[in-house]
């Protein structure tokens, strides 16, 4: 079913808080509008996933919490592919003034929330990078991932219109991206700092095609 809903609207799914449902399914086009969307296709409605999530622009007050929840997850996940100094320059562009600053710079973030507690992160360094995308461990593989990334992908489309996006992604992480339609931007791991990365990149289709 999901095959070939994507095939009706050329992209990938969206999942989006619907009165009646804890939460539901919808698809969008990168290509179209969501008006348009809605409006050629207002059947396509439900798929419930069973957890109440709201995802929110974040705001300055929040960025202790921000910056915890990923220096937390960079820990967990990154620390074991770098080195001392690597994990250490990492975490210090993690920290609450980097966050703030990043958000006094125009970086929209994005929070995912369950419960009132963050289970996801995305950020986007203007006009087309993704600069964070992370959730919670125990969260992981739910959607939340994929939810983040489309609030990315339309802050994007909707400022670009057509534009190639890039991510520079940890190595445990070349393969969620993989699935979010990133391909390698290149065949070399960077190390950057001592932070080691994989350059990838997708592209974005123009609206009008």
């Amino acid at each position: 079913m999901a095959k070939q809903l994507q095939r009706v609207c050329h992209d990938a799914l969206d999942f989006i808080q619907v009165p009646g449902y804890p939460s539901a399914i919808r698809v969008f086009a990168l290509t179209h509008s969501r008006r348009n969307v809605v409006q050629r296709y207002p059947w396509l409605i439900s798929f419930s996933l069973g957890h109440k999530m709201k995802i929110r622009l974040a705001e300055k007050s929040e960025a202790e919490a921000i910056s915890r929840f990923v220096s937390e997850l960079a820990v967990t996940h990154i620390g074991s592919t770098l080195q001392v100094e690597g994990l250490e320059n990492l975490l210090r562009s993690m920290d609450v003034d980097s966050t703030i600053t990043r958000m006094t710079d125009g970086f929209p973030h994005w929070v995912a929330l369950e419960g009132g507690r963050i289970v996801g992160i995305a950020v986007v360094k203007p006009p087309s990078h993704i600069y964070h995308l992370f959730v919670r461990s125990d969260r992981q593989r739910s959607g939340i991932g994929r939810r983040l990334m489309n609030e990315a992908l339309w802050f994007i489309s909707d400022r670009c219109g057509r534009a190639t996006v890039t991510v520079n992604s940890s190595l445990n992480a070349v393969d969620a991206y993989r699935r979010f339609g990133f391909r390698n931007a290149g065949d070399e791991v960077v190390d950057g700092a001592g932070v080691r990365f994989q350059p990838m990149s997708r592209d974005l289709p123009s609206r009008a095609s």
